[in-house]
């Protein structure tokens, strides 16, 4: 049991945690108040409940297997090869890294922690491994995803589309008055002020030239 224990490899833990909370007040307009009627900004259970599935997610968990390269197959542990066996375990990493992408989102899933605190907003997000620095790097893409998630989820309906449109618009504009300043210039004849100092520079120089000739 103890060379068991001394043997047994390292597992390191990270941990993470989002607060649940209401940052803007949808008001309600009143037919018969002029003034408006704050929404309550404390947060169901099952807003809770429904940000604790977006991190669970299928889509989330995928991305995070390939963004990660968790499907990629490992190199042989030392008792393979100490034993022998590291030519079975070659032979297993050449399959295809797409084939490895449900088996690893199946570990994904069963490494990695999402639980509500109890009687608090809180979502604690854990997730083990023998590598530090993968233990870390999961959860930062992890919490990366789900509040890119969350925002696709969460934006007001044609929100995106009115600000394509407004952009679309602003575009246009500026192209515009782009074309009409050049045709200005053309008509008019401007040139821009740091060719108009060029030019009186390259004057003076080839005036100062001459003068000194003359003399």
């Amino acid at each position: 049991s103890v060379l068991a224990i001394a043997l047994r490899p390292a597992v390191y833990e990270a941990q993470m945690k989002f607060l649940v909370n209401r940052e803007r007040v949808d008001p309600l307009l009143s037919p018969t108040e002029t003034s408006t009627v704050p929404r309550s900004m404390e947060v169901s259970d099952t807003q809770i409940n429904s940000e604790v599935e977006l991190l669970r997610s299928r889509d989330l968990l995928e991305r995070v297997v390939v963004e990660c390269n968790l499907h990629q197959p490992r190199p042989p542990s030392y008792w393979a090869r100490l034993f022998g066996t590291a030519q079975a375990s070659s032979a297993a990493r050449q399959a295809s890294a797409e084939a490895n992408v449900p088996a690893a989102v199946k570990e994904l899933e069963s490494q990695l922690s999402v639980q509500r605190v109890k009687l608090t907003n809180l979502i604690k997000v854990t997730y083990r491994s023998g590598d530090p620095q993968l233990a870390a790097a999961v959860l930062s893409k992890v919490a990366g995803l789900y509040l890119e998630k969350h925002l696709a989820v969460h934006r007001p309906r044609g929100a995106f589309a009115f600000f394509q449109q407004q952009a679309d618009r602003h575009k246009m504009e500026l192209e515009t008055a782009q074309s009409n300043l050049t045709e200005f210039t053309r008509q008019v004849g401007i040139v821009s002020a740091r060719q108009e100092k060029e030019s009186a520079l390259s004057r003076r120089g080839e005036f100062e030239a001459q003068l000194k000739g003359e003399q």
